[in-house]
């Protein structure tokens, strides 16, 4: 049986999954006619247009094609693209591009089995092609496929010229039907499989299978991520105990399997209740059953809805905690993501909500400073980072170069559900200078400081260090839970990669983790005495990094836990506060300091490793974190504490914020209380133990008595 190895994180231009799988057998027979159909008549009024079909010898059971396209304008500018589709070749091989004998450039096979070369000028160096020329793409010094370049073809006139032909006899008793385009085909068994697995170092994996049957053929995607392994680590595949092929990991502990018989590739038959296991070695990592994928019907009200038990004056604290269904999601979207990539300063983010039934989401969706007016929203899927797939929604155009969607509520199936906890979902906007996409970003399950019940809101919780006990409002009574010491320093976050936040303790450079996936205990050294732990998501996979700034030398060290290594870097001084912020809103948390002593921020910016500086504060001011703006980027922000006012520089158009919320000696802990996109304003009061919320959607505020002092709450920093 033949065996592929793919994998993610490509960077070329993909057919989406369905048109992949149930089309790809057309081939160039689709994708040719229309680059001749549409450039035609282009090439005498504005320059010179060339394309050339490109075949090859079959590889396996698999033959590649291709094509190969230049146009250069009168003006100047040239363009060169070379596409080619069905090259069975393991996953990266790199294959070279020749016009005639000169080498012109090189590019990586996606899992996809395509890949794409693509050269504008000026910024790149473009070959002049004339009519005639040859193409050739190699590996190494095997030819794999060869064109040559040639005008396009032009529509042949008619004999006699006459666009309509003259009527004659009677008229047809019955219209000839007109040809319409061939149907998607109508698949004739669909199966999906979740799949599940132990935690590995701390982290749980996850992961889905999709089996689809036609009368034509048949596909099956395999989808894995959060796997805490080392990169490049090949996951071998199996369906009813039989091996079907292999998976690749990348640094996010991410990959796929992609076989299609319209590919060549052979393709298992599956059934309900086949088993789908993903080992590393003779180790299982992944396992799941194949089940039908009917949608979840709507629950109907009942005419008289009877009760069900009686609730507890004061629930029971759980004893350690247990795994619950994600239903919370977040992206930030920026135009690195796109594929292929895009140059913008435009930002975004977005925020899906599940609902209890898990028959609806409801999608919250932001963006800012698009080069152009925006024209179109999507969400799309399945699709691991740097793949695309199909739209599944669409969000109504709200036009602009900035602005909000107004909330959009959609039903979703089973199989859906399933591809969002995956991370398999992403959003992209288009805008009239780049409609297919200007910016995206992968929607991810993500937690904050405090989300221990699941719910849609941070939870209103304390760590109680003369204890070492963790308190949780449930809304209807508490949830405690012992964890640390007294000298602990709490660090809630979501370290397992299950989209909720786990209890954690930070003492001496060690690490205590009560896993909220497994109920399991994690224990890590990093770090020492005297380190101060930053929790943060550094390498962006939606899970919290172990990370400490260590004074003594202003040096950073943080533990990626997509598992692809360590960073040290020594950014800050003695004195310096670190503050655990996604400044530039590309999804990852960048390394920032705040100088109490001259009220400068500094940062180093995670999408460009660019520096950053600005003057916001002064001497005792509190570096705080949040999205104020609701813009998908954190704002430089500070609490004083001597006054109990907010300043604000908000990252959507540079305004200034002030706002009064609380007094001396309340600790600031900003959070998402409300639902919406946007951060909190909140204070929290040791002397009396008390919450006081000002909530961003709609400016009223609330309060709770919940905690004692020297109560730390888990939403401050």
């Amino acid at each position: 049986m033949k065996r592929n190895r793919v994998v993610s994180k490509k960077t070329n231009k993909l057919k989406t999954w369905k048109i992949a799988f149930i089309a790809f057998a057309l081939g160039l027979m689709t994708i040719v006619p229309f680059y001749f159909g549409e450039q035609t008549g282009a090439q005498t009024t504005t320059g010179t247009f060339l394309v050339a079909n490109l075949t090859g010898e079959p590889i396996g059971s698999a033959t590649p094609r291709g094509f190969g396209r230049y146009f250069a304008t009168t003006s100047g500018p040239k363009t060169f693209d070379v596409e080619v589709v069905n090259v069975n070749l393991p996953f990266r091989t790199v294959l070279e591009v020749f016009v005639g004998e000169t080498s012109v450039g090189t590019f990586q096979l996606s899992s996809n089995k395509s890949g794409r070369l693509h050269l504008e000028a000026p910024e790149q160096t473009v070959p002049t092609v004339a009519e005639g020329a040859t193409v050739t793409v190699k590996q190494g010094a095997t030819v794999v496929l060869t064109g040559a370049f040639a005008l396009p073809p032009t529509p042949s006139p008619t004999a006699t010229h006459t666009p309509f032909p003259s009527p004659s006899g009677s008229p047809h008793q019955s219209p000839t039907p007109r040809p319409t385009m061939t149907p998607r085909p109508t698949p004739v068994a669909t199966f999906f499989a979740p799949l599940t697995g132990e935690t590995i170092d701390g982290v749980a994996p996850r992961g889905m299978g999709q089996y689809v049957e036609f009368t034509e053929g048949k596909y099956l995607n395999v989808f894995v991520g959060h796997v805490n392994l080392a990169e490049a680590t090949v996951l071998t595949v199996s369906v009813d105990d039989a091996s079907v092929g292999e998976i690749t990991l990348d640094d996010d502990g991410e990959g796929n399997l992609r076989l299609s018989t319209a590919n060549g590739d052979t393709v298992p038959t599956v059934a309900a209740g086949s088993t789908l296991v993903v080992k590393n070695g003779e180790t299982t990592v992944l396992s799941g059953t194949f089940v039908v994928p009917t949608p979840t019907p709507h629950p109907s009200p009942s005419a008289s809805p009877s009760p069900t038990g009686s609730p507890t004056t004061t629930p029971t604290p759980r004893p350690s905690p247990s795994p619950r269904p994600v239903r919370f999601f977040e992206g930030r979207m920026n135009g690195a993501q796109v594929v292929p990539a895009v140059t913008t300063q435009a930002r975004g983010g977005v925020k899906v909500v599940l609902n209890n039934d898990e028959t609806q989401i409801t999608v919250y969706a932001g963006f800012r400073n698009l080069s152009s007016e925006q024209t179109t929203a999507t969400i799309n899927g399945p699709a691991i980072a740097g793949e695309t797939a199909d739209t599944i929604f669409e969000l109504t155009a709200v036009g602009g170069t900035s602005g909000h969607f107004a909330p959009a509520t959609f039903d979703v199936t089973a199989e859906q559900v399933e591809q969002l906890r995956n991370g398999l979902w992403y959003i992209q906007i288009g805008s009239t200078d780049n409609p297919t996409g200007e910016i995206r970003g992968q929607i991810r399950a993500r937690s904050h400081h405090s989300v221990f019940t699941g719910s849609e809101t941070e939870d209103i919780a304390v760590f109680r260090p003369n204890s070492a006990t963790w308190y949780v409002s449930t809304g209807t009574g508490l949830t405690a839970k012992t964890l640390g010491t007294a000298d602990s320093i709490p660090v809630s976050g979501d370290f397992d990669k299950d989209g909720q936040t786990d209890y954690a303790a930070f003492r001496n450079g060690t690490w205590l983790i009560s896993r909220s996936s497994d109920g399991g205990t994690t224990v890590k050294q990093f770090g020492t005495t005297g380190d101060i732990p930053v929790r943060g998501d550094y390498d962006g996979d939606g899970a919290n990094d172990l990370a400490v700034f260590r004074p003594s030398t202003g040096s950073w060290y943080i533990q990626k836990s997509n598992g692809s290594g360590m960073i040290a870097t020594q950014f800050g001084q003695n004195g310096d506060r670190p503050v655990a912020s996604d400044l530039d809103g590309d999804g990852k948390t960048d390394i920032t300091v705040f100088r109490p002593s001259t009220g400068n921020w500094y940062s180093l910016r995670s999408s460009t490793g660019a520096f950053y500086g600005v003057k916001f504060g002064q001497n005792g001011d509190v570096p705080v974190v949040g999205d104020f703006d609701g813009d998908g980027s954190d704002d430089v922000t500070v609490f004083r504490a001597s006054t109990g006012a907010w300043y604000s520089l908000k990252s959507s158009n540079g305004a200034f914020q002030a706002i009064a919320w609380g007094t001396a000696g309340d600790i600031p802990i900003p959070g998402f209380y409300d639902g919406d996109m946007t951060s909190d304003i909140a204070v929290f009061r040791p002397s009396n133990g008390t919450w006081y919320i000002l909530r961003s959607s709609n400016g009223t505020y609330d309060f709770k008595a919940f905690g004692t002092n020297g109560d730390i709450p888990t939403t401050s920093n």
